[in-house]
């Protein structure tokens, strides 16, 4: 076999990024695909995503612990281990003192941060759905209206428009679910910040 008929091994993926782009793109191949697999491989996929964002997380705080440890290890190895300051000279307890406090003034600033995000997407998603339920309503309205009069007229009725169509508020598809899910990266997020309990704005 020739040099340029071997085949090339698959690259395998070596970040968050890299996976979650994969990912995707056999998301818009799954157009192609029958309903029922098409479903079941988007609901796959959406897990996936999630899982791999959770690793993520996971990984960044495993990063930044380590090398607070570290840190750690090597101030503990010095018996004077003083911090040069603006203000002047401080002892380590002082300087983690008011690092754990600026930690936690940034933590919570993210924390409110993360929640507003979350209640911005449900209003959002929430109006989305309103004004589906209107248009399907309008649309349902003119479907009747359309029947009545080709039935007054003693016509036959097309089968398109013997199909009723559905409020989405009452009767949402697969696909209104899914838009209706709180966003699974800024859940993940305020998790990790506040894993104890945390009030999260509901679709429902």
């Amino acid at each position: 076999m020739q040099e340029d008929d071997e085949l090339e091994l698959p690259v395998l993926n070596s970040t968050y990024l890299e996976c979650q782009k994969g990912i995707r793109e056999w998301i818009d191949k799954a157009e192609t695909f029958s309903p029922t697999s098409k479903v079941k491989f988007q609901q796959w996929a959406k897990g996936t995503e999630i899982v791999l964002a959770e690793a993520q997380l996971q990984q960044e705080s495993y990063h930044a612990i380590e090398s607070q440890i570290h840190q750690q290890q090597i101030c503990g190895q010095t018996k004077s281990c003083w911090v040069i300051q603006k203000g002047g000279v401080i002892t380590v307890e002082g300087a983690r003192l008011r690092k754990k406090e600026k930690e936690e003034r940034q933590k919570m600033t993210a924390i409110k941060k993360a929640q507003k995000d979350i209640q911005i997407a449900v209003n959002k998603a929430k109006a989305a759905l309103y004004r589906h339920g209107i248009d399907a309503r309008k649309a349902e309205k003119e479907r009747k209206k359309q029947v009545l009069n080709i039935q007054t007229h003693s016509g036959i009725v097309p089968p398109e428009l013997l199909i009723p169509i559905t409020n989405p508020e009452k009767n949402p598809t697969p696909h209104d679910l899914e838009a209706l899910q709180l966003p699974p990266d800024l859940l993940q997020a305020l998790l990790m910040l506040e894993p104890t309990s945390f009030n999260t704005p509901t679709l429902r």
